[in-house]
């Protein structure tokens, strides 16, 4: 149903924007809004599913402290990747070449945020979520955080081992941050401004795709265990060191919390 919303979304706009003889690169100002709006059809299509299909409230999408939990995601993913590059760069293995104006960059937030949204529903909102019902918390967290590292090691080119377990904790993170709030703002934030640092401020490929348009340009060198390689510097040991201490953090947090659930008992 979420993929059935953004489908029909995307069929509807090329035709709305080919009626109105928009380009092949239309105003930066309507790559926002078309990538907002189609961030709202994706939740739309989760929205109807939990409505129709499993008959409750969205409890994930809560408004109580959505603004807070929403801005928590966006510090940590940011943090997060600005504390690997950091690293990188000074063991050698980034640099800046140039800059880009800001502009060319501002599509890229609600790109980044849709994307982000899209899989967020899909392996934290149904997959982690329905897991977790009859099999508790771990298992939840397992299957959605290799469901998540199986879709990219296919999906995506220039997989490595690293990589694999790059995307796997980043699955087990993203899924503690479900657990730590037991709702959807705070990984998708999260997920969206790794991603938007990466690529939109940083200049470097995302998951393995070609480096897109990027505030720095920028590129990466040395050994593989270092920049990633061709995979990106998701494929890097720092990222993974990274993301294992964060997702040790979080995972902590919402033990801590009392968020966690056992195995449904079986009569």
């Amino acid at each position: 149903m979420i993929l059935t919303a953004v489908v029909v979304y995307q069929a509807v706009g090329v035709a709305v924007f080919g009626f109105l003889g928009v380009g092949p690169t239309p105003p930066v100002a309507l790559q926002f809004v078309a990538g907002l709006v189609a961030t709202v059809v994706a939740v739309a299509g989760y929205v109807a599913y939990v409505h129709w299909v499993e008959s409750r409230g969205v409890s994930e999408f809560g408004r109580r402290g959505a603004v807070r939990e929403f801005a928590l995601g966006t510090v940590l993913g940011a943090a997060l990747f600005s504390t690997a590059i950091a690293i990188v760069w000074a063991a050698g293995g980034y640099t800046i070449t140039e800059t880009n104006s800001w502009q060319l960059v501002v599509p890229l937030i609600t790109g980044a945020l849709f994307f982000a949204t899209l899989e967020e529903l899909v392996y934290r909102g149904v997959v982690l979520r329905l897991v977790e019902l009859p099999f508790g918390t771990w298992a939840g967290l397992a299957v959605s955080a290799l469901a998540f590292a199986a879709f990219h090691v296919v999906a995506t080119p220039n997989v490595t081992l690293w990589t694999g377990l790059s995307v796997f904790l980043a699955g087990l993170l993203l899924g503690g941050a479900y657990v730590y709030t037991r709702r959807l703002w705070f990984p998708i934030a999260l997920h969206a401004a790794w991603n938007f640092v990466q690529g939109g401020v940083f200049g470097i490929a995302v998951s393995g795709d070609e480096a897109g348009l990027g505030l720095f340009v920028g590129t990466t060198s040395g050994p593989t265990w270092l920049s990633g390689g061709d995979y990106g510097l998701e494929g890097s040991a720092v990222v993974v060191g990274v993301v294992l201490l964060a997702t040790m953090v979080v995972l902590r947090q919402a033990r801590q919390r009392g968020h966690f659930r056992a195995p449904a008992r079986r009569s």
